[in-house]
């Protein structure tokens, strides 16, 4: 349901300007938010805000961080997506840049191996192999050392091959990408923090990664996980449109809504 904002108060518009100053975009679904509860978008703003206003990430790199959360494969949300493409774009990250997060959030499907090997393994156990194949096991795990934690020695012994295959693939952005070392582990602890996923297994990894690797520091890696809590808020912004629609469509929505 479209509406100007001619019956916005004062008060209503002074949040969203104040929204637009300290993020740079408006979204406006947002406007019906605002006129069914102004003081909680107030508090909204305040919350998202806060890493914009007491962070060390440079605002590129905040943006590059909520594309990551926006398009993990547990995510998926396409106009957050784009909102954050945009403003990644505008604040001077580049399409390769933006290209190599979009690379590196689609890794975190090998989770559903990493997971599942290890239920497997307890419940299964480990094939047999021959003199042959665990010298090839153990020249896969040689090859990718740099990259692999001990929790991944349950999918060498069921199929190195498959892990083989699967590190040329996420590798591709280690050996071509724009990103640098630190930058990229922020990426990873992006999609392992967010709400819709909570890896824990890869999340230790990379913070650990990141901090021994790069000169990340554990205030920014704090500020990542502020960032992408704001996922939580989305309930909200794709609820009330909705809401608003259903409502009017009883001729249920109050008269300054």
């Amino acid at each position: 349901m479209a509406r100007g904002d001619s019956d916005l108060t004062e008060e209503q518009r002074r949040i969203r300007e104040r929204f637009v100053d300290e993020r740079g975009y408006w979204r406006e679904e947002w406007d019906h938010l605002l006129r069914l509860d102004p003081e909680f978008f107030e508090r909204y703003r305040e919350l998202a805000s806060h890493p914009w206003k007491a962070g060390t990430l440079d605002s590129r790199m905040r943006e590059l961080v909520l594309v990551a959360a926006n398009s993990a494969t547990t995510h998926l949300n396409h106009e957050g997506m784009r909102t954050h493409i945009g403003q990644a774009l505008d604040e001077g990250a580049t399409v390769d840049e933006v290209m190599e997060v979009l690379q590196l959030a689609s890794t975190l499907g090998i989770h559903s191996v990493s997971v599942g090997v290890d239920a497997l393994a307890e419940r299964a156990g480990f094939p047999d192999r021959t003199e042959a194949q665990r010298e090839s096991m153990a020249a896969v795990k040689a090859d990718w050392a740099e990259y692999l934690s001990d929790d991944w020695d349950d999918i060498v012994a069921y199929d190195h091959g498959y892990l083989d295959t699967f590190m040329r693939f996420s590798s591709h952005p280690w050996r071509t990408g724009a990103l640098d070392p630190g930058e990229k582990e922020l990426i990873y602890i992006a999609i392992d923090a967010s709400t819709t996923h909570l890896y824990e297994q890869g999340l230790g990894f990379h913070i650990d990664h990141a901090l021994e690797n790069s000169d990340v520091t554990p205030e920014q890696i704090m500020e990542v996980f502020e960032l992408v809590s704001d996922l939580g808020m989305q309930t909200v912004t794709e609820g009330v449109p909705i809401l608003v629609e259903e409502a009017a469509a009883r001729d249920r929505l109050p008269e300054e809504s």
